[in-house]
């Protein structure tokens, strides 16, 4: 499986019935103050879940799943003559089929558009998902900063709240605290994420990161008191942070038999938020693989 680093730590809505006033609104994230649906679709009943950070959990499903994993391997080709050839800084290696799990659709178009067949009118339905992917790629940036940043003991004590959304900020729309964070520890310190608005990562300076969200969260906590000195921080960049634009696909990914090629990711089909569109088509491109190598039983490796 080849991926790329996603997403970090992020707290999302959870579908809990039938009724709407108690869901998480089915609709793509939104950047305009109300993130990833809160306002709409949470009811007052509605539970609410800290995603762990992304890393750590593709770590323990690939441990569970006794899947060798290769974080820091960087790939440099990707090759199809009856197998898949996988060229990396370490080497080569060959492997009955490949997944291509990236947010960033320009890889997989890259990969399409290299495809051969001797039909004509596959020929052409190849080179257009090429382009579709590689046209996702021109507009779908989305650009984010998050701040994690743990403050001393008794900090949250102060806030009325766990999690806010902020419609009216032209530069933060979304906090919140993360006691329940896994690894987090409570007594030490009181840990906080603050998200950006797009607005306010495009008119920053990546170098003035830190110190712009620090202030963008003294403004606006003020009301409350004074925000102290953090501990730690941890600013982050996220150039394509959420999903703009997608193939509007009806499946959750995309799966090429003759080749045995599965392309997943949250670019495919809409979703409530970007980790649950990227899960989604990553559950399911991994049964399409597991069936085209013989029911659920892999014949040979997968790269």
């Amino acid at each position: 499986v080849i991926s790329t680093s996603q997403l970090g730590d992020m707290a999302f809505a959870r579908d809990l019935g039938n009724d709407p006033g108690d869901t998480a609104a089915r609709a793509p994230a939104s950047d305009g103050g109300d993130f990833c649906g809160f306002i709409r679709g949470c009811g007052r009943n509605s539970l609410l879940y800290t995603g762990t950070p992304m890393e750590d959990l593709c770590h323990a499903i690939c441990k569970q799943a006794k899947i060798s994993i290769r974080p820091r391997e960087r790939v440099t080709d990707l090759r199809y003559d009856d197998k898949w050839t996988v060229v990396s800084d370490r080497g080569s290696e060959h492997f009955e089929a490949l997944v291509l799990a990236s947010h960033d659709p320009l890889l997989a178009a890259g990969v399409v558009k290299r495809l051969e067949s001797t039909d004509p009118d596959v020929v052409a339905r190849l080179q257009l998902l090429s382009a579709e992917l590689a046209a996702l790629h021109k507009k779908r940036g989305v650009p984010l900063v998050t701040l994690s940043a743990s403050f001393p003991p008794g900090f949250s004590d102060m806030l009325p709240f766990d999690a806010v959304t902020c419609p009216s900020s032209l530069s933060l729309q979304f906090l919140a605290r993360e006691a329940s964070k896994p690894g987090a520890h409570s007594k030490e310190s009181d840990d906080w994420t603050a998200i950006s608005t797009s607005q306010f990562a495009q008119q920053t300076q990546q170098e003035n990161l830190k110190d712009a969200m620090l202030e963008c969260l003294s403004q606006h906590l003020a009301p409350f008191g004074s925000v102290p000195t953090p501990l730690r921080t941890s600013v982050k960049f996220w150039r394509s942070g959420l999903v703009k634009a997608t193939l509007g696909s009806k499946e959750e990914s995309i799966s090429l038999e003759p080749w045995r090629l599965g392309i997943c990711g949250d670019f495919v089909r809409e979703s409530t938020t970007p980790v649950e569109g990227a899960a989604s088509s990553g559950l399911d491109v991994g049964e399409r693989i597991a069936v085209m190598l013989g029911g659920g039983h892999a014949s040979g490796p997968v790269g």
